[in-house]
């Protein structure tokens, strides 16, 4: 799947490099992984869990929270074009609107009333 994105990166106008879009988000999903049991699938996110993650990284660096928000949003466009998305299509649409949210610095109002804690 790797050569595959890498790909799809190239051909949709990927602006960093590809092969730091990989280390980034190889290091997303094996933090995502650790968290989860049983250990999750690269192919689908829980949009809880990505919150979670997100919004402890924007607190600690903003900076960062934004790039790698941008390369796993990125990831879940691929994964949506090259029917890879093993998610619900909500999740999809849902972790979409988390990341967009991360992206345009605007957490704040990402949590919705249910959610907070």
């Amino acid at each position: 799947m790797l050569p595959a994105f890498q790909q799809w990166y190239r051909e949709h106008g990927g602006k960093c490099d590809s092969k730091l879009v990989l280390e980034q988000l190889t290091g997303f999903y094996n933090a995502y992984a650790l968290a989860r049991r049983p250990p999750s699938t690269v192919t689908a996110m829980d949009p809880d869990r990505l919150l979670e993650m997100m919004a402890g990284l924007f607190a600690v660096h903003q900076k960062c929270a934004v790039l790698m928000a941008t390369n796993v949003y990125d990831f879940l466009r691929f994964l949506r074009d090259t029917q890879r998305w093993s998610g619900s299509p909500a999740s999809y649409v849902e972790a979409r609107a988390i990341l967009r949210a991360v992206v345009f610095e605007d957490m704040i109002t990402l949590v919705p009333a249910g959610r907070a804690q």
